[in-house]
């Protein structure tokens, strides 16, 4: 029986979520084009995903979801067996998918704010959890 469940999301850059997690420190395989690669579960069970995000005995997953086909572009969900990533790591699902969604996000606003010539200062955390980005330009 499987125990691996689906988080929807709505991530639609790989190349910003593996910046994301390389900032946050987590180690993860990403798939060749064309492939997968495995995502660990209970009792040795396993998934495909385009990347694997390890956490020790499971993984997380990165798969695409079927609601990407209406977009005409692939969207990702997070998949992993949560019970064996809360065990393993001391932290729930939604502190773990909020943790790597809000670096996602951060990524993608600097790499925005970059690609249109803006300087990007250093992230101030606030007491509420949110990120503050201070960009500038200069003509």
């Amino acid at each position: 029986m499987s125990h691996f469940t689906k988080v929807k999301t709505r991530i639609m850059d790989l190349e910003a979520l593996c910046k994301a997690l390389d900032k946050l420190g987590y180690a993860y395989t990403a798939a060749e084009v064309g492939s997968t690669v495995a995502v660990r579960g209970y009792q040795g069970n396993a998934i495909d995903a385009k990347i694997s995000i390890h956490t020790g005995e499971y993984d997380i997953g990165v798969v695409v979801d079927k609601d990407g086909v209406a977009l005409a572009v692939d969207v990702y969900s997070l998949v992993a067996d949560w019970w064996g990533i809360e065990d393993e790591t001391g932290c729930t699902e939604t502190e773990i998918v909020n943790r790597i969604l809000k670096m996602y996000g951060f990524v993608k606003v600097v790499t925005a704010c970059t690609a249109q010539g803006y300087e990007v200062g250093e992230p101030e955390v606030r007491a509420d959890g949110s990120v503050q980005v201070m960009a500038t330009q200069w003509n």
